[in-house]
């Protein structure tokens, strides 16, 4: 399974994206708003629930899916 970690200072702060939380679908379809302090690993099926322009959600789509 692919993953990746997102955690406080990743990378979407560059990306001028607004990060609002993600829904992590090995814990179910719970919410997890506000990842502020913490660490967590992405994996495939993962939603990640951002604001931005659809240019820089699109980087950041590039940015997941580029092998680490």
């Amino acid at each position: 399974m692919k993953s990746s970690k997102l955690s406080s200072d990743s990378s979407a702060t560059a990306l001028k994206l607004i990060l609002l939380g993600v829904v992590d679908k090995e814990l179910g379809n719970e919410f997890i708003f506000k990842l502020s302090g913490i660490d967590h690993k992405l994996d495939t099926n993962d939603l990640l629930v951002v604001i931005g322009t659809t240019e820089e959600i699109e980087r950041l789509r590039k940015d997941i899916n580029t092998p680490v």
